[in-house]
């Protein structure tokens, strides 16, 4: 749950490297982990590889605004790098993960752009995981109620592209909840959720409910004026774990808020993604 926006300014990130022969000699700290590899293609330098994108990795990720502060778009990267020795003469073109963050309508960036906010990794750990995730925090540009017909207009949008094709891809989305301010009539927000391709099975925390999908979000399956928002570092009833077998490349995410009454705190709303596992080639 979120309540409290602010706003900030532009950061600026840097370009993805070019392909690299490595040898055990010359690693540098990664910011995408390599678990595990498997010779698949070994008589060309490529194998298929086991990844984990770990959020907590220092100096992992990279955002910055590509237009005014509000509403807030922008494009975030992480560039992939082994953390433990290759198979001699295994060849690693660096696996450059992209996340492209755009606003819809009214709905608008919240948080700041330097120690919690929309597109930042978190400073503690989200939905019961123990890990540190990305956050998606985001707010409506006034309080005016809506109508249910509207609401889908108001959104945010964020696109995770690898780069190249991954397979076994699995990650949870955390915090899927709804709020009321206890001394208000007004609502705050109720999260929906869904996503552009449907996975090969999810799982739902005991609060959340639906199917991902535009007509049947993942929401909240609790009556907005009897809830309180979850705890968004310990709480696990509003996580939705999500597997792809693949071959898939990119996935979008969308995230926008249901509640039709007046808004209090302008809707703040905010939802998190966990670490990524994943297969992909290690050279394109």
């Amino acid at each position: 749950m979120k309540s409290t926006p602010s706003t900030s300014s532009a950061s600026t990130m840097p370009s993805p490297t070019r392909r690299t022969l490595l040898a055990a000699s010359a690693w540098s700290v990664p910011v995408v982990a390599l678990a595990s590899a498997a010779p698949a293609y070994a008589s060309s330098g490529c194998l298929t590889t086991s990844y984990q994108l770990n959020w907590g990795e220092q100096g992992a990720w990279t955002y910055g605004l590509t237009g005014p502060a509000t509403p807030g778009n922008g494009v975030g990267q992480i560039v992939a790098m082994p953390v433990s020795a290759p198979v001699a003469g295994q060849v690693f073109d660096p696996l450059s993960i992209t996340f492209t963050n755009t606003f819809h309508g009214s709905m608008q960036r919240s948080g700041n752009l330097t120690t919690e906010g929309n597109m930042i990794v978190t400073p503690g750990a989200v939905g019961g995981t123990g890990a540190r995730g990305l956050e998606m925090w985001q707010q409506m540009g006034s309080t005016a109620s809506r109508t249910a017909s509207t609401v889908h207009n108001d959104r945010q949008t964020i696109t995770f592209d690898f780069g190249r094709p991954v397979t076994n891809l699995s990650f949870t989305i955390t915090d899927i909840d709804a709020h009321q301010p206890a001394t208000s009539t007004n609502g705050q927000y109720r999260d929906a959720v869904y996503v552009s391709q449907a996975p090969t099975s999810f799982s739902l925390g005991s609060r959340v409910t639906g199917q991902g999908t535009q007509a049947s979000p993942w929401t909240p399956n609790v009556t907005t004026s009897s809830s309180t928002g979850l705890d968004n570092g310990t709480d696990n009833r509003g996580n939705v774990r999500l597997t792809y077998a693949g071959p898939i490349q990119a996935l979008s995410v969308t995230f926008y808020n249901t509640e039709t009454r007046r808004l209090s705190s302008n809707g703040s709303q905010a939802i998190y993604f966990t670490n990524f596992d994943f297969s992909a080639n290690s050279c394109v």
